[in-house]
């Protein structure tokens, strides 16, 4: 099920009475979790991702690049918010030695932030026109790129091992990956 408008093959941007005869039949109403279950799974998934193999909780992370993986599923007051304006995220590119990276960074950016009808692939928009199209054109979201791909530092098979428990190499990864970009000097306060 798509929440964008544009995907339901209707502009309902320009057609109230479209989008308020939608809203009444109920198709997409409270599909969101109260806010306590939200709570609730949030913190499920935090210990969940705080744990090791042995079940042992993984050491606090202390830069100031980490602060990006202290609790991805919440929102600054753990409800739901309501973005206008423009906002940046960062996309990390990452290959191994053992899964080299295939798809040029131009081909990802576009698929990222173009503004003017990405069908690369397949796609029926850009991640950027994806945001802007859900929120009736209110939030101009677009990913900082790097230049190149970061080499992970283990093989694939590192990060992807089934006997390791879900998420706590994935975990690493991206801290592994977030560190190096700071080293390099990336200025987070500008996402």
């Amino acid at each position: 099920m798509s929440s964008s408008i544009k995907y339901l093959g209707e502009d309902l941007k320009n057609n109230s009475s479209r989008r308020q005869q939608l809203t009444d039949s109920k198709i997409v109403k409270k599909i969101r979790p109260s806010a306590k279950k939200q709570k609730e799974l949030r913190k499920n998934k935090m210990k969940e991702l705080n744990m090791g193999s042995d079940n042992k909780q993984m050491a606090p992370m202390n830069r100031s690049s980490d602060l990006l993986m202290d609790n991805p599923l919440a929102s600054p007051d753990g409800i739901h918010t309501t973005r206008i304006g423009s906002f940046t995220g960062i996309t990390l590119l990452i290959d191994f030695s053992d899964d080299t990276a295939t798809m040029s960074i131009s081909d990802i950016d576009d698929f990222l932030n173009s503004d003017s009808g990405y069908t690369g692939y397949g796609n029926n928009g850009s991640v950027r026109e994806y945001f802007s199209d859900i929120s009736d054109g209110l939030l101009d979201y677009t990913n900082y790129l790097p230049t190149f791909y970061y080499r992970a530092k283990n093989p694939k098979t590192y990060y992807t091992d089934p006997t390791i428990t879900y998420g706590y190499r994935a975990r690493e990864l991206i801290t592994e990956a977030l560190r190096y970009v700071d080293s390099i000097g990336f200025d987070f306060s500008t996402i």
